[in-house]
């Protein structure tokens, strides 16, 4: 949940989500579906395979002018180190 600065106790607040264990050898389809708004319309939904995971009514966005600003990466930290290989 994002607040202005300037708002009492102002600052973003991140939630580590548990979506199971991994699977190899087979594809997976995730799907992300969210409502952008900052305030409480919000709403996070994940669905793994069809199956949702996690659901949650929250702010998803700033209150600002710019809108919604979505950033999405896959991370890896072993293609950081000297000769990192990846197996995906």
């Amino acid at each position: 949940m994002n607040r202005f600065f300037w708002e009492k106790d102002a600052r973003d607040v991140g939630e580590e989500i548990d979506l199971g264990p991994a699977e190899t050898g087979k594809w997976v389809r995730w799907e992300f579906r969210v409502l952008w708004a900052w305030d409480a319309r919000g709403c996070l939904q994940i669905l793994r395979d069809g199956q949702s995971l996690y659901r949650k009514q929250v702010p998803t966005a700033y209150r600002d002018w710019r809108g919604p600003y979505f950033k999405i990466g896959m991370y890896k930290p072993e293609w950081s180190a000297p000769g990192g290989v990846s197996f995906c």
